[in-house]
């Protein structure tokens, strides 16, 4: 039988936010961004909603600025998980953001 490690605080975190979270994001800047922007972005609000965890997010392509444009990116956490993250735009660089899946780095 192996030995599984315990979870650290941040892998909690992690899979806590994993778990049928949505996020809400309004904006006062600029509607399109490149997709590296746009991944720098999430990389943000993903460190603010899980009390600092770090990220490295990649969308396939920046935020358009247009009302209803989705699209998908995926990411690593610093605590060892992979994401799959669908994106919805809002309009005006406001966007919602959904972990749809989190699975442990193997």
């Amino acid at each position: 039988m192996a030995i599984r490690p315990i979870p650290t605080i941040s892998a909690l975190a992690s899979l806590l936010l994993a778990v049928g979270c949505f996020v809400e994001v309004s904006s006062s800047g600029s509607s399109a961004q490149t997709a590296d922007e746009f991944g720098s972005r999430l990389e943000a609000e993903f460190a603010l909603k899980t009390g600092g965890v770090g990220s490295t997010i990649r969308c396939p392509s920046g935020a358009s600025g247009r009302e209803g444009n989705r699209f998908m990116c995926r990411g690593e956490t610093s605590d060892g998980f992979t994401l799959e993250i669908a994106v919805l735009e809002r309009g005006g660089g406001a966007f919602r953001w959904d972990i749809v899946e989190s699975k442990p780095i193997r």
